[in-house]
C-alpha cells in the first residue's frame, strides 16, 4: 500500500530483525507482521542475525525476503557492519527489531545508515524473571542502550512496560498486544481425525498444551500434576504439542510415572489449529511469559484455559471469568484447577466461550498489524 511522505508517494519498505526464526510465539508474530505487510504490497524483508531457523522456509514460501547473517553466539560487534551493508542496499523506511539483542546490534547500524524509523518490540520481561542480580543488570543495560536508538519501545504486556519505565524514556514506551488470525481457528473440525492419528480414544477427556518443550514452559510440572489427577479421573489423556531441548527428559519422566499409554507427544506442528480441537482443556504452566499466543489460540478454539500467574498472563486471563490461574510452580493448585474443570463441564464451556469473546474483541491479527502500521507512519511523518 503506497504511503505519502514529504509530498511524495511510495511503497513502504519494512525490515524485521530477529536473532533467528526458530519455533516460538515471537517468531510467529514476526511472520504475521511480515506476511500482512507483504499482503498490503509493502516491501518486506526479515533479517536473521544468526540462522534462518525452523520457520525460515515458511517465510520464504510466503514470498518474504529472508537474509541470514550467520552471526555466531556471543558478542560479535562486526555483525553491525553486515547489517549496515544490508540496510544500505534495501534502504528501508522502517527497521522493526524483536528481542533486545537484535536491537543492540541493529540500532547503531540503522542510525548510521539514516533509517527514518527504528521501532522495537520487547516480548518477554527478562528483568523481573532474571535469576540473579547480574542477569537483571545486563538486561537493564541492554534496554537502556537499545532504548537510545528506538523511536518507540513497544511491549507486548503492561508488566514489561512497567519494568522498562525507569530505564527507557517514558515517551518512547507503549504497549501493543499480540494478535492471532482468529478466523483460522474456525476452518474445520479435526477432533476425531487428530485423536485417531495420535491413538487417543474419541470419548476420553484430553488435557493439552502447545508450547516449545523447554524448562521455562514447565511441562514436567504438568506431567506430574496429570499423574495425580489421573488417580481420580482414570480415563484422561495428556497431549503435548511441540518439540525442544527437554523432549527426552519429559519422555523419561512419562515412563518413570508409567504414563506412556496416556501421554502423547505430537512434536512440532506448524498448524496448531488442527490439534486444539482434540483437547478438552488447555494448560500453560510456564514460569516465564509475555503475552502468550498459546492462550489466545486456545481461546480462539473455545477451550477453557488454565495458566500460571506470570508475566502478562494476569492482564489477559481474569481468574474465574475467562480462565483459571494458579501460582507458578504450585503443583497442588494446578491439580485442583484441572480437577475443577474436569468435574464441571458447564464452567469449562463458559470459560471457553468467554475466552473466544475476549480474543475476538481484543487480540485479532488485524488489530495488531494496524497498531504497528500506525506507529510506523506516525514516526515517519514526524521525521
Amino acid at each position: 500500500m503506497p504511503i505519502s511522505v514529504d509530498g511524495s508517494t511510495r511503497v513502504l519498505s519494512v525490515i524485521h530483525v530477529v536473532i533467528s526464526l526458530d519455533v516460538g510465539g515471537l517468531e510467529r508474530i514476526v511472520l504475521q507482521l511480515a506476511g500482512a505487510g507483504k499482503a498490503a504490497c509493502e516491501n518486506v524483508s526479515v533479517i536473521c542475525l544468526e540462522g534462518p531457523g525452523v520457520l525460515g522456509a515458511e517465510a520464504v514460501s510466503r514470498g518474504i525476503r529472508l537474509i541470514s547473517l550467520g552471526k555466531r553466539p556471543g558478542v560479535t560487534p562486526k555483525v553491525i557492519g553486515r547489517i549496515r551493508s544490508v540496510l544500505r542496499e534495501i534502504r528501508p523506511d522502517v527497521v522493526h527489531t524483536h528481542q533486545i539483542g537484535a536491537l543492540a546490534y541493529t540500532g547503531p547500524a540503522a542510525r548510521r545508515e539514516g533509517v527514518p524509523v527504528i521501532l522495537h518490540t520487547e516480548h518477554i520481561n527478562h528483568v523481573t524473571n532474571s535469576t540473579n542480580w547480574s542477569q537483571r543488570m545486563r538486561v537493564r543495560l541492554l534496554w537502556w542502550f537499545g532504548g537510545r536508538y528506538a523511536a518507540r519501545f513497544c511491549c507486548v504486556s503492561k508488566d514489561i512496560a512497567d519494568s522498562a519505565q525507569h530505564i527507557v524514556r517514558q515517551s518512547k514506551l507503549c504497549v501493543v498486544d499480540n494478535g492471532i488470525p482468529v478466523s483460522d481457528f474456525d476452518s474445520g473440525d479435526y477432533r476425531l481425525s487428530t485423536r485417531a492419528a495420535l491413538g487417543i480414544p474419541a470419548d476420553v477427556p484430553v488435557v493439552g498444551i502447545i508450547a516449545r518443550l523447554d524448562e521455562v514452559k514447565c511441562q514436567d510440572l504438568l506431567i506430574r500434576a496429570f499423574a495425580q489427577v489421573r488417580q481420580q479421573h482414570h480415563n484422561i489423556h495428556l497431549l503435548l504439542v511441540g518439540d525442544g531441548p527437554t523432549r527426552n527428559a519429559l519422555s523419561d519422566l512419562t515412563s518413570e510415572l508409567q504414563l506412556t499409554s496416556c501421554v502423547h507427544f505430537a512434536g512440532y506442528q506448524s498448524e496448531p489449529q488442527r490439534f486444539l480441537p482434540a483437547m478438552d482443556l488447555f494448560v500453560l504452566p510456564s514460569r516465564l511469559e509475555g503475552l502468550p499466543l498459546a492462550i489466545l489460540e486456545a481461546w480462539a478454539a473455545r477451550l477453557p484455559v488454565i495458566a500460571s500467574r506470570v508475566g502478562g498472563v494476569p492482564n489477559v486471563v481474569t481468574d474465574g471469568v475467562n480462565g483459571l490461574l494458579f501460582d507458578p510452580g504450585d503443583q497442588r493448585a494446578l491439580e485442583a484447577r484441572i480437577i475443577q474443570l474436569l468435574s464441571d463441564g458447564i464452567l469449562a464451556r463458559r470459560l471457553g466461550y468467554a475466552g473466544r469473546a475476549r480474543v475476538e474483541a481484543n487480540f485479532d491479527t488485524r488489530r495488531m498489524v494496524s497498531e504497528y502500521r500506525r506507529l510506523y507512519l506516525e514516526i515517519l511523518q514526524s521525521r
